[in-house]
């Protein structure tokens, strides 16, 4: 019964969106010539068509997390060289690729979304955000201890930070 729609999605904790997506990703090629087409567009300086084709392909292709990745990295990337064009609409759409990028069970995509997320969270000088990014590191992965040791020298942690680094 589609009046039941609604209601799954939210149980679920997604979108009826992503509930009803039939295609879950796209080849590696496929991914190729949607991220071209973003940068074609960036480039092109016409950001709003940019981002309207981004938020239109994210709701495409929810399941797609590489896509989902990509996209919002290119969208940050963007905004950190053009900061006049960020939105808090931008904002939250790259939020929410980011998040669900960061559930994916691909590792490589898991890893990718936290190491954004945790840099997001650090440019915005939010550091305890931040840390929370970091339990999608190994606590053998030296990456972990080297954004660990960062934060600790941002929070002026001086002593904790030298550890970290000497580790």
């Amino acid at each position: 019964d589609v009046t039941m729609l609604a209601p799954i999605a939210r149980l679920l904790g997604i979108t009826v969106d992503t509930l009803l997506s039939f295609r879950e990703t796209l080849t590696d090629e496929e991914l190729q010539e949607k991220m071209q087409h973003l940068w074609t567009l960036l480039n092109g300086g016409s950001y709003a068509e940019a981002f309207s084709w981004s938020k239109n392909t994210a709701a495409e292709y929810p399941n797609c997390h590489k896509l989902l990745l990509w996209m919002a990295q290119a969208l940050e990337a963007y905004f950190v060289v053009m900061p006049d064009h960020a939105s808090a609409e931008a904002d939250a759409f790259m939020e929410d690729c980011y998040e669900r990028a960061v559930s994916c069970e691909e590792e490589s995509i898991r890893i990718g979304a936290a190491d954004a997320m945790f840099h997001r969270a650090v440019r915005m000088k939010d550091y305890d955000r931040a840390e929370t990014y970091l339990q999608y590191f190994s606590l053998e992965n030296p990456e972990r201890k080297r954004k660990q040791a960062l934060l600790y020298g941002k929070k002026g942690q001086v002593e904790d930070a030298c550890r970290a680094y000497e580790e």
